[in-house]
């Protein structure tokens, strides 16, 4: 099989793989389309604390079942399926009780183990038992699909800020994942959804596919003038320095929460918080990771029952053109590029 194998940080190569053998009580996929996500692309030019190299990266992906272990009854050849890309134990507290992303010995695909940028994934028995495939329903393309995964993680992210109806949600990052935090608000019936963004290439892009406040990232006083000098019910950070570029207690409501959304570069990530705004405010500060293998089921009936995602997509590539779509990705020309490993099936 080919696939896009990052040897160190800046250097990717197509290379030719022996296909992989089904393991016991596992199942292949070929892989059909896998998405990049900024960490993706974070990792191919500064690499990550939990990657060791070579690997193939991709988490954001779908295709179809292409063989199956005869132990396997769940899932039979030509089944649609989306990757939950996290195995966990399955036996600790947290796989216990449905948050499987906080396992302490989870094993992802695209960090600690190969993913979907290459044309077959194999997943192990533990994968499959544990809920890393979730069938597509028909009304869906494999594109969209792929999405699921991060539109599960908005998914938690609004299900840990536990966001009520009629609320103000100030988005801070215009890029994809913003756009889909928007819309996911929007979808649960919050009130005015204000999105914070630097780049005026990024704030042309979502208007293609947003009806919100797109607010200019220099006009932060805007975001009182919005909210009748309250600030926002729920803050979402959606870009990586996004805590330390913005006053976040300060554009919160009181009884408002900060959601951190996106992780910090380690050598930054002790930022001076000031206890009393949270203490005398009613602020909470919340944290969100990844999702759950049912957060991306839930994430596929969103987009079956009609949530838009497709705009999100801006270019579709082969493996051949993954590095190239990394560095569209640093010029911010795009939002979404979804690779499809097999030559020929796209355009």
């Amino acid at each position: 099989m080919k696939a896009a194998v990052l040897e160190k940080p800046g250097k990717l190569a197509i290379r030719e793989l022996p296909d992989p053998r089904c393991p016991p009580g596992g199942v292949v996929v070929k892989v059909l389309a896998a998405n990049v996500c900024s960490t993706d692309h974070h990792m191919w030019e500064k690499g990550h604390p939990t990657l060791k190299y070579p690997r193939i990266l991709g988490h954001e992906i779908a295709g179809v079942v292409a063989e199956v272990s005869n132990e396997e009854r769940r899932y039979k050849e030509g089944d649609k399926v989306q990757v939950y890309p996290g195995i966990g134990c399955g036996t600790c507290e947290y796989c216990r009780r449905g948050s499987e992303n906080l396992c302490p010995s989870i094993q992802i695909m695209g960090f600690s183990l190969d993913g979907g940028f290459a044309q077959y994934l194999a997943l192990p028995k533990s994968g499959v038992e544990n809920g890393c495939l979730n069938i597509i329903p028909s009304s869906l393309s494999l594109f969209e699909a792929a999405m699921a995964e991060p539109l599960a993680c908005c998914l938690n992210g609004l299900e840990k800020v536990e966001l009520k109806k009629d609320e103000t949600v100030l988005i801070l990052g215009a890029g994809p994942i913003g756009c889909l935090f928007a819309m996911v608000a929007k979808h649960q019936g919050s009130g005015k959804v204000i999105l914070l963004e630097k780049d005026s290439a990024r704030i042309s892009q979502a208007r293609l596919g947003l009806e919100v406040d797109l607010l200019d990232a220099n006009k932060v006083e805007a975001v009182m003038e919005l909210t009748g000098g309250l600030g926002a019910d729920v803050v979402v950070t959606c870009f990586r320095e996004a805590a330390l570029e913005y006053p976040l207690l300060d554009l919160a409501a009181p009884g408002g929460r900060v959601l951190m959304f996106s992780g910090i570069s380690q050598d930054r990530g002790v930022v001076p918080t000031d206890l009393n705004a949270v203490h005398y405010r009613e602020l909470a500060l919340i944290g969100a990771y990844g999702c759950t293998s049912v957060q991306c089921q839930r994430a596929l009936g969103l987009m079956a029952e009609g949530l838009e995602v497709n705009w999100l997509i801006s270019q579709r590539v082969d493996l051949n053109g993954l590095e190239e779509s990394f560095s569209a990705l640093s010029s911010r020309e795009v939002m979404k590029i979804c690779v499809e490993p097999w030559e020929g099936n796209h355009g």
